[in-house]
């Protein structure tokens, strides 16, 4: 039964991994289909040694557009303003969105709103 246990969750564990990939894939494949995300030649690049996890609880503007391709996913017009909820490794971030007195939730790309690819 131990045994069985396992190897369901080494199952599970690639599974996951899995699907991570495939969609980080598309998600790679999508950007570079999309000449309308541009870096803006003001921004200034973020150093390796600060942590993009300073900007969670933050405002920030977006200086790039962003169509979702994923239910979880935003859509971000350049100029929104965004409130930074949490930042992951993959370099997405939780953001919500306050459009027309409703807000929104969603993931969207670090670029959005740092301009660094």
């Amino acid at each position: 039964m131990k045994l069985i246990a396992v190897l369901v969750l080494i199952a599970l564990v690639l599974i996951t991994v899995i699907i991570i990939v495939l969609i980080k894939k598309k998600h790679e494949e999508k950007n570079a289909k999309r000449p309308d995300i541009v870096q803006q030649s003001i921004s200034l690049p973020i150093p390796d040694t600060i942590p993009l996890s300073i900007y969670e609880g933050q405002k920030v503007i977006s200086l790039a557009n962003f169509v979702p391709d994923l239910p979880d996913e935003l859509e971000v017009n350049e100029g929104d303003e965004l409130t930074v909820v949490r930042v992951f490794a993959d370099n997405w971030a939780a953001v919500d969105l306050t459009r027309d007195g409703k807000t929104y939730s969603g993931r969207v790309p670090v670029h959005v709103w740092t301009g660094v690819p």
